[in-house]
């Protein structure tokens, strides 16, 4: 069943339905995904009742400007308390499109694209319009959101290189600051590609479970976690770039409105995984696969735990080292970190696997606390012979201060001799 708001135009569904069926089978014939068994379900019409965008003029594949027939279709939904906005298979280029709780957006097999040169405050999904906006003081009904690929026709935006565009997006999520109830957001089986800024972002007062989603070519951020009182839980990520190093940053804003609790699982992510985290906020992570640069920042009062992950090397230079930076409490179990290789690097005199910084320019800390448990450490299997390789390098200024790493059950490899170095330690030098 189906609403027709404009009796006008007539809905085809009966033959939407065939034709998708006959694709579905003869994906099935040819043994697509793998040889995997796709699920058919998920490239059917929703369920229930619901409201098709092709209904006020929306047409795929024309590489016309379709955003006037999206908005209105999603404006006629939230008028009429209609929960399911069905977008038609194909490619569809719009400008922003701003959507609101209550909303089930379902988009398998749908690609959105960016016109192009849409100015740094574009995004294909917005939920920060006036009007739009959610400003409750307990958190909203869902806003769901399902198998759509956005893509923000990175080359065709302008320069973006220096963050000219840094604010343009593709899925913005956001509330009101005047008020503290939770956007509450649901993103599944989602795609994030080329993007001049973020791919998903949550800002402020949002309440987001995200599952299977990709990201590739995203210029600053596949997924960003910004903001404050967020509440975030992701299962299943996995960013790729050729171009754009694609990762997931926890990186709180200026204006944040309280603390963050993270939750992720099961990522894989080419480079770039950096968490920073406020006072009184959390991160866990388990079984996170990133490859270099990876930093974490646990600000007094905040606490990180990552386990059964590995975490790629870095080179000892500051832009590119795994940093760990003021590490109130910061806990790793059972995770695996690597250095890269960098022999042919002119400007090195040493290498670090693991970098620590237990103070900045700006503050000195006392009682920090962090913890490897029953971790591997891999160091450089080559290097120039006056280099100076360390598994984990930390000046070691802060004594004092009773800051401490503590070693429990850590081992090296490539000839790392654990005897000479007690279980606590500042630094750890091959």
């Amino acid at each position: 069943m189906k609403f027709n708001l404009k009796p006008n135009k007539l809905a085809i569904a009966v033959s939407s339905m065939a034709l998708i069926i006959l694709i579905a089978f003869a994906s099935f014939k040819s043994g697509l995904s793998n040889g995997k068994l796709l699920n058919f379900q998920q490239f059917a019409e929703p369920k229930g009742p619901y409201l098709s965008i092709k209904n006020y003029g929306a047409i795929p594949n024309t590489g016309a400007d379709e955003t006037t027939a999206i908005q209105a279709a999603i404006d006629a939904a939230i008028k009429g308390n209609i929960k399911t906005v069905y977008f038609p298979a194909g490619k569809y280029m719009t400008k922003s499109i701003n959507i609101a709780p209550g909303l089930s957006l379902w988009g398998y097999g749908v690609t959105l694209q960016l016109e192009p040169m849409q100015g740094r405050w574009a995004r294909l999904f917005d939920t920060s319009v006036k009007n739009y906006t959610y400003n409750g003081n307990t958190d909203s009904a869902p806003l769901i959101i399902r198998g759509f690929t956005f893509d923000g026709n990175r080359l065709n935006q302008g320069p973006y290189k220096h963050h000219e565009l840094e604010h343009q997006g593709l899925l913005f999520l956001n509330t009101d600051p005047k008020t503290h109830g939770r956007l509450t957001a649901q993103v599944f089986d989602a795609h994030f590609n080329n993007a001049v800024g973020d791919g998903l972002t949550t800002y402020r007062n949002v309440n987001a479970v995200i599952k299977n989603i990709t990201a590739n070519n995203v210029y600053r951020g596949g997924v960003q976690l910004d903001g404050g009182n967020n509440i975030v839980n992701i299962d299943g990520y996995t960013s790729t770039g050729d171009d754009e190093v694609t990762g997931l940053h926890s990186e709180p804003a200026s204006d944040t409105f309280g603390p963050n609790i993270i939750t992720v699982n099961n990522l894989n992510l080419q480079k770039n995984f950096t968490i920073q985290m406020l006072a009184g906020s959390k991160f866990t992570g388990k079984n996170i696969v990133a490859g270099s640069p990876w930093s974490v920042m646990s600000i007094e009062g905040s606490s990180v735990e990552i386990s059964d992950s590995k975490l790629g090397g870095g080179n000892g230079d500051v832009k590119q080292a795994n940093n760990i930076v003021r590490p109130s409490h910061v806990v790793f179990n059972n995770v695996d970190f690597y250095a890269d290789d960098i022999s042919n690097a002119p400007y090195q005199n040493m290498q670090h696997t693991i970098r620590v910084l237990m103070t900045d320019k700006w503050t000195s800390l006392q009682n920090q606390l962090l913890e490897f448990n029953n971790c591997r450490i891999h160091l450089p299997k080559s290097g120039k012979p006056a280099w100076k390789i360390n598994a984990i390098y930390e000046p070691g200024e802060q004594k004092s201060m009773n800051n401490v790493i503590n070693l429990t059950g850590v081992k090296y490899d490539n000839g790392f001799d654990t005897k000479k170095y007690p279980q606590t330690a500042y630094i750890i030098s091959k």
